[in-house]
């Protein structure tokens, strides 16, 4: 008997290797990842790694993957890929808004309960053609894009929440919307199988996206499974606050921002920092807002009267701007009290010693809260202060005005040892891991016997002739990607912040507003005092009362929010998996220093 073998079956070279091949000229993963519509790094980056081994020659595949390394530690990577998490998220958002709107139109419609009502009565008949019309409603958008879509779209689809963890960002939002996935009942009923049975395959390959089961006997519940379901459980489908555009008034300043961004991409090669700080750090997804300081791109961008309403609207909320009296501030007889005890030491008419017992007494009377913090700050300058100016400011350097002229006020200030909240002056990184970055000020928790989380930094320049705007530029670059760093790794509600150039003291806010926006406010600026002799100057009550808000907003906004145990495992393995390193910036300024640019603006 003879025997024929079949001839084995020839492996098909997959569209995506085919594609690779067919461009192995200009062959770069982020070419590869733009052709295939890939939003997940890991999985682009191993997909493109294994064609690379199976496909390619071992000189080309060294040659490449050369190049990738070479790229992966760029700035162009880290701005790509968020780019890519950010259509991802725009994406499963809208359809699931899209599912969200058409379940409270078919349900609060006027034709919602005849058509209930017929599907109750019809229902084994009308399983397809129900199928079919809420795929033309948009319910079931994944399935009809399925029966369209090539290897490549589909090879995506089943790829493109397999990892949570694309970077910082995206696994953020791959966190937050884990459980919001389309939703499969498991009803009695053969027709609601039968409408849901393309959902139910296009969601199997997703094992991040999680399903909702809602074990009804209605069969008029199950009609638009995806829709009906997220509506059912808005705690499971409500998107989390980071997601939600934000949006001031009349202005959507989430898209606003990405077109500021895209606008300096392709006009700013290299930058100035005398005149391009915003733009800098708009580069590092940082809004940065100071009240009638905006440079003309932004103002080209936005527009004046828009920054204007942004920055009202933002101190309004931070209660910066509050002028209603009350408890909180002070009142005449007790400005009057301080100025009276300040005036009698300039006068000499009173030792200091009994003027800053008189200050500690009256600060006792306030029953603590910001403004007894600021009357005890004013007591220690009186005991701090030299009694005359120093002119020559070449004289003073930055650990003399840290310890001379600002500890005493600031330390009452942002500090409070019952609370566990240190103003320390370390000139350190406040992490081990990124030493990019040191800080002269750092106001930190303290854990036990250890120093904790950092909630505020502070930046130093002693405003005599070495001082620059060029350096204090950077020194407020440094603030805002310092300040974002704590935010994304110690998940701060807001990081403060304070800038000293000399005499001139300037107070920062910065939150996380939008998953790739940030901003950071100057909330407060003030001429500080110099001397005993023109501290009268500096405690009127304007200024009395603008230090006590800006207490209250630090102990009121800088804190953690809440954080679970996922989030901070997740925390702990992606500290700084987005972390672009800030002589990646630096890179793109301008190294020369000229002292006649930038002379008409602060910032």
């Amino acid at each position: 008997m003879i025997t024929f073998s079949m001839p084995g079956k020839r492996k098909r070279t997959s569209n995506d290797a085919r594609w690779c091949l067919n461009n192995s000229n200009s062959l770069t993963v982020k070419n590869f990842a733009i052709e295939f519509g890939l939003t997940d790094r890991q999985y682009a980056m191993t997909r493109y790694r294994n064609i690379l081994s199976t496909h390619f020659s071992r000189g080309r595949r060294e040659n490449l993957l050369q190049d990738l390394d070479g790229w992966k530690k760029s700035l162009d990577a880290k701005i790509f890929w968020k780019e890519q998490a950010r259509k991802q998220t725009i994406a499963e958002t809208r359809v699931r808004c899209s599912a969200f709107v058409d379940a409270i139109i078919h349900e609060e419609g006027p034709q919602g309960s005849s058509i209930n009502n017929d599907d109750s009565n019809n229902n084994a008949e009308s399983s397809s053609s129900s199928s079919t019309n809420s795929r033309d409603r948009g319910t079931n958008i994944n399935n009809s894009d399925d029966s369209n879509h090539n290897d490549r779209s589909i090879s995506e689809r089943n790829h493109s929440s397999s990892n949570n963890n694309i970077n910082s960002h995206e696994s953020n939002s791959d966190s937050n919307n884990s459980n919001t996935g389309s939703c499969s009942n498991n009803s009695g009923s053969n027709a609601s199988n039968n409408n849901n049975s393309n959902e139910s395959n296009s969601d199997s390959n997703n094992s991040n996206t999680g399903s909702c089961s809602n074990n009804s006997g209605s069969n008029t519940s199950n009609n638009n499974n995806s829709s009906s379901s997220e509506s059912s459980n808005p705690d499971t489908s409500t998107p989390t606050e980071i997601h939600t555009p934000f949006i001031i008034k009349h202005v959507n300043v989430t898209d606003t921002f990405k077109q500021y961004q895209e606008y300096i991409s392709s006009h700013y090669p290299t930058f100035t920092i005398e005149n391009d700080l915003q733009e800098i750090m708009a580069t590092a997804n940082i809004l940065f807002l100071a009240p009638d300081d905006h440079s003309d791109c932004k103002r080209k961008i936005f527009q004046l009267s828009n920054l204007d309403l942004m920055c009202t609207e933002m101190l309004q909320e931070l209660k910066i701007l509050d002028t209603q009296e009350n408890e909180e501030l002070f009142n005449d007889d007790e400005f009057i009290k301080v100025t009276r005890i300040i005036n009698e030491v300039a006068e000499k008419t009173k030792t200091i010693r009994t003027a800053k017992l008189e200050l500690l007494t009256l600060a006792a009377s306030m029953e603590g809260g910001n403004k007894a913090s600021v009357v005890e700050g004013v007591a220690n300058l009186l005991t701090k202060l030299p009694r005359v100016e120093i002119l020559n400011m070449d004289k003073l350097g930055e650990v003399e005005l840290q310890t001379t002229y600002y500890d005493a006020l600031l330390s009452e200030l942002i500090a409070d040892q019952d609370k566990n909240v240190a103003l320390r002056w370390p000139n350190k990184s406040t992490d081990e891991e990124q030493t990019d970055i040191r800080p002269d000020a750092i106001v930190s928790t303290i854990m036990q016997h250890d120093f904790g989380h950092p909630v505020g930094f502070g930046e130093v320049k002693p405003g005599n002739s070495s001082t620059t705007k060029h350096s204090v530029s950077l020194d407020v670059l440094r603030l805002g990607i310092a300040s974002k760093r704590a935010i994304d790794k110690w998940k701060l509600n807001s990081c403060f912040g304070f800038m000293i150039n000399g005499f001139d003291l300037t107070f920062f806010i910065t939150k996380k507003q939008h998953e790739n926006c940030y901003t950071m406010l100057e909330i407060a600026q003030f001429t500080y005092a110099s001397s005993l002799s023109n501290l009268h100057s500096f405690v009127s009550m304007m200024n009395l009362n603008k230090l006590t808000k800006v207490g209250r907003c630090f102990w009121n906004e800088c804190h953690t929010t809440y954080v679970t145990g996922d989030d901070e495992a997740g925390a702990m393995t992606n500290d700084d998996a987005g972390v672009v390193p800030v002589s990646e910036l630096y890179a793109l300024i301008s190294r020369t220093c000229n002292r006649t640019l930038g002379v008409s603006s602060r910032y």
